[in-house]
Order: structure tokens, then C-alpha cells, then sequence
């Protein structure tokens, strides 16, 4: 009877497979069913079956299927399984009449072989007519001799010995090690993109399956597909697991959070209830307007049901200040003062304010930052200028050429006697700069013949381009500091020494920190915005 069962059966799956939708769900459009009347038998077990408890109204399926129907319960239609384990699958049927019937399973490998030790079926002991019934069936893996490889797992409803009444067939995938799952989300079985729901919307009274599931990823992680749902709030909406389906019934009007569970894994959904299956129209109803000072409060009310979300704060609007007013003027060695009025509130508020040069620049530091104050001199007193109309580029390396002209305009840009004896000087900005600076001593040349103007000037090069120039402007150099505390003062070149010492001892160079200890770094290049405070601390000490 078996065999000619499964005759029958593969020709009723390959005719329903030419019809668009038969995957799809069974269920009559207009059952109505409570969750919590759900019963689950376990085939194998016990042939007997639960059905729904009683009152629940159930209306028969038009055509053939009034007699009996049977439905995979969980939301796949390929299960993946690691050889040498068991995995359940859970089954939905409808029983149209009340008659004696067989229920089964039975497998096939990839050659469209059965697997002998995998196949069972026994009686359904005077089933209720016109009711659902969840069963399950073990799929033992070990004990029914499957290796690695790809099966097809078929179940069927039979009257008597001979007649097949109906049935559906899974994939299985038998694999040798495991897939470990990534996440699971919501997502609608209508949907064949499967793609992640965040918002389901029933009508209050809606007490019924939904065709909304856990969908795991990936497809062929090897875990329980067993799902469980919970309410944020059981006297608004309860939920139910109804083989694997999201089960709702709506009580109140209202949001509520579902979570879904499963392998370990939890997300959620947003169920609205309202008057209808379109959800809420919210709209924002202001309680409190916020001031510039104190936040406000609103709440999102349905317009259909009336019903109100909670409460949510409006952020205060904060003061709209006015240009302010100056009632201290800004000096060169110190900021100014304006007194700024709300033109909401009439709130007052004095602050600083200076007029800084380097306002253009967007990557001018803040005035807060070290460097700024070393920016804003040497731009005001035209020392230095951007590399661009809007870059100053602080980070960036001074370079020789650059370091000299900078001291050249310091000097009030004095023209030179004649050339400079280098080979080296491609651009024209720097060449009267250089020839000045090495007919008064104050810059050297790497070698008698090339300069490198455009090589990055290291810490300990701009400590003795300082010092000569200090001395070319006759000031004192004599101080020196101890550099013994520096535990890189071994890496100084000879003839930088001296100049280090005086430039510490000037306060010119405080050093590098890192993690609380000071470092020379004598052969790191110097930054436009160290150069910029080193000549601001030099240049007010004049």
C-alpha cells in the first residue's frame, strides 16, 4: 500500500506544482481561531490528535479539500539538518469530515530512492470534523541511515488503505558540520523577497494565525526553527506561536511590541490595533510649547480610534542671540567682551570675542586649541599666510624654503647683496629669502652647493635657524636650559645643541608630550602651527 501511496502522492506534487499559489497557504480565508485553543500530538508517539478547543468557529474548505487538507505548520520549505542529528517538523492539517484516516511520512534520497527506515503512517482515531490539528514528526537523521546529501521529506493524509487525500513535501539537506545562524527577523510569507516587517496593523477583535514568521538567516543554519512570541502588553494584544506563525488577538486599541524568539535569537514588531487593517493615523498633539530654556511634550493620537501614544519630550529651542553689542575692546595680547540679548526671551550672556584673521580657513583650530593663538598672530602681523583661500593646513610640514622666507618678512624683507650660492632653488619665492639668510649666517646649506628647500625642516633645524637669527638681531642667547630631563636629548646633531638648549631656555620649545613625559624629537619635522606659536613666543619677547 505504501508504494502505490507514494505513486500517487509524487503525481499529486507534480501537478500541484504546476499550480501558481499551492505552496502557499491552505487555510480558509474566514477561519477564526483562538492561539490559546491550540493543541499539539506527537505523530509518532500517539496517533491520536488535539483539536481546537471548543466554540472555536471554523468554516469547511470549498472543493476536494472539504475532505481532509494537510499544511507544513513552519515557515520553510527546506530544512538543513547536521548528519547524526534529529530535526522536528511540525504539521497543520484540516479535517473536512469525519472519517478514518492514515497519516504519513516517507523519504526520498536524490536519486528518488526511499529510504526504508524513514517512512511511517498509522490512523487518525475518529478526528472531529470540520477542525486544525498540529502534529509533528521526528526526522532522525541517524537512525534512519542519511548521510550527507539532499533529500525530499513527503507527507500525506490517506482514507483507508488506497486513496491519497492530500500532502506536501520538504526539502532536506543533510550537511556535515554545522551553519551557525546570523539573526531572524519578521517577514510575511506572502512576501517571496522575504523581506524584514517592522509593523503589522489588525482591527480590534481580530482574533486569528497571520501569515507573519520568524525568518532565520541564513537559510541553512543548522538550529530549531521552533518559535515563540510574546507581548509587551497581554490586555492589549495576546500572541501565540501557532506552529510557527505569529498568532494575534487584539483586545484593546493600542500599540504593542511583539518579540519573537528563536534559536536564541530575539527581534520585534510594531502591532497597531485600531478601527481597521490600515492602522493608526497619528497625528502630534503639543501638551506643553518649549521655551528657550525648559523642553516641551507632545503625543502621537489616532485620529480613527483615539488612541494616545506616550509622551515625548519636545527639546527646548535654546536662546536666539543677537549680533551682541562690544563692551570691551579686543588688544593684541587679549580677547574682548560683547554682551549678547535673546531676542526671545530677552535672556543676556557676555562672552569673548576677538576678530580672528583665520575665520576663512576651514580647518582653522578652534579658540580653544594651543595653536590658535600662534595662527591668528602670525597671519594679523603677515608672517605667514594659507596655503590656499580656505586652508591653513596646521598639520601640514614646514619645508626649508618656507621657514627661511618666514624669517626673511620677519626682518622686513630686506633685498640680498647678491645670489645665493645653492643650485637647488627652482621656485622664485624663497631665492632672495635664502640668499639673504645665508649672506647673514643665518641659514646653512646641507652641502656647499644644494640648500633642499623643499625638504621638511626638522625640530632641531628650527632651533638653530632661531638661534642665528636671534643673534642677527642682537639679542642675547646666552641662556641655556638643562635638557638631561628630555629622554631623546641623546639624538641631537653636534651643531644643534647649543640652540635646542637656548630655544628650551627661551621658552620657544616646551617639548612633545607623550604619556606624561616630554620628548625633544629633534629629528621630526615642524608643523605650520608649531611654527606659527614658536615665532609668536619669539616675536613677543622682543
Amino acid at each position: 500500500m505504501k508504494h502505490r501511496i507514494t505513486a500517487l502522492f509524487l503525481a499529486l506534487c507534480l501537478v500541484a506544482a504546476m499550480i501558481p499559489g499551492v505552496a502557499a497557504f491552505g487555510l480558509p480565508e474566514n477561519a477564526q481561531v483562538s492561539p490559546s485553543g491550540l493543541m499539539t500530538s506527537r505523530m509518532l508517539d500517539s496517533y491520536g490528535a488535539t483539536s481546537l478547543a471548543p466554540g472555536a468557529e471554523l468554516t469547511p474548505m470549498a472543493g476536494p479539500s472539504d475532505y481532509a487538507e494537510l499544511i507544513p505548520c513552519l515557515s520553510y520549505d527546506q530544512l538543513t539538518v547536521v548528519a547524526g542529528s534529529t530535526v522536528e517538523v511540525q504539521c497543520l492539517y484540516w479535517v473536512g469530515q469525519t472519517l478514518t484516516q492514515n497519516m504519513g511520512f516517507f523519504i526520498l534520497n536524490s536519486q528518488d530512492q526511499e529510504v526504508e527506515a524513514a517512512s511511517d503512517y498509522g490512523p487518525l482515531y475518529q478526528p472531529q470534523a470540520n477542525s486544525y490539528y498540529i502534529t509533528s514528526v521526528d526526522i532522525d537523521t541517524k537512525a534512519f541511515g542519511m548521510g550527507q546529501g539532499n533529500y525530499k521529506v513527503y507527507f500525506y493524509i490517506a482514507d483507508g488503505d488506497d486513496e491519497l487525500v492530500d500532502g506536501f513535501y520538504l526539502d532536506l539537506q543533510v550537511l556535515g558540520s554545522a551553519v551557525a545562524p546570523k539573526g531572524i527577523s519578521f517577514a510575511d510569507i506572502r512576501d517571496e523577497s522575504m523581506a524584514s516587517v517592522s509593523t503589522i496593523n489588525v482591527a480590534k477583535g481580530y482574533g486569528d494565525w497571520t501569515p507573519y514568521f520568524l525568518n532565520l538567516s541564513p537559510a541553512n543554519a543548522t538550529v530549531s526553527r521552533a518559535a515563540s512570541y510574546t507581548s509587551s502588553d497581554a490586555s492589549v494584544l495576546e500572541v501565540a506561536s501557532w506552529g510557527g506563525y505569529l498568532a494575534l488577538s487584539a483586545i484593546q486599541y493600542g500599540t504593542v511590541k511583539v518579540t519573537g524568539s528563536m534559536a536564541g535569537m530575539t527581534t520585534q514588531v510594531t502591532v497597531n490595533i485600531c478601527t481597521d487593517e490600515n492602522g493608526h493615523s497619528l497625528t502630534d498633539v503639543v501638551s506643553k510649547q518649549p521655551t528657550c530654556t525648559e523642553e516641551g511634550a507632545k503625543v502621537s493620537r489616532c485620529s480613527k480610534c483615539g488612541y494616545t501614544g506616550a509622551t515625548v519630550a519636545i527639546p527646548a529651542t535654546g536662546h536666539t542671540w543677537n549680533e551682541g553689542v562690544v563692551t570691551k575692546e579686543e588688544t593684541p595680547d587679549a580677547y574682548g567682551e560683547k554682551l549678547y540679548t535673546c531676542t526671545v526671551c530677552g535672556a543676556t550672556e557676555t562672552r569673548p570675542y576677538h576678530t580672528c584673521p583665520g575665520a576663512g580657513f576651514v580647518d582653522m583650530p578652534k579658540d580653544t586649541n594651543w595653536a590658535h593663538k600662534g595662527i591668528d598672530y602670525c597671519l594679523k602681523s603677515g608672517l605667514m599666510v594659507g596655503v590656499d583661500e580656505t586652508h591653513f593646513s596646521p598639520s601640514t610640514s614646514v619645508t626649508r624654503g618656507q621657514l627661511v622666507t618666514i624669517l626673511w618678512r620677519q626682518a622686513g624683507s630686506p633685498a640680498p647683496q647678491g645670489e645665493a650660492p645653492f643650485e637647488d632653488l627652482s621656485l622664485k619665492y624663497y631665492r632672495q629669502a635664502i640668499a639673504w639668510a645665508a649672506e647673514t649666517g643665518i641659514a646653512k646649506g646641507i652641502t656647499e652647493t644644494t640648500f633642499r628647500p623643499n625638504d621638511p625642516v626638522t625640530r632641531e633645524q628650527f632651533a638653530a635657524f632661531m638661534y642665528r637669527f636671534a643673534q642677527f638681531q642682537g639679542k642675547d642667547v646666552t641662556a641655556r636650559a638643562d635638557l638631561s630631563s628630555f629622554p631623546d636629548n641623546g639624538k641631537l646633531s653636534n651643531y644643534a645643541k647649543d640652540p635646542v638648549s637656548w630655544a628650551v631656555a627661551a621658552g620657544l620649545i616646551s617639548g612633545v608630550g607623550d604619556n606624561g613625559v616630554s620628548y625633544l624629537q629633534p629629528k621630526s619635522s615642524a608643523t605650520r602651527a608649531q611654527t606659527a606659536t614658536i615665532l609668536m613666543r619669539y616675536c613677543k619677547e622682543q
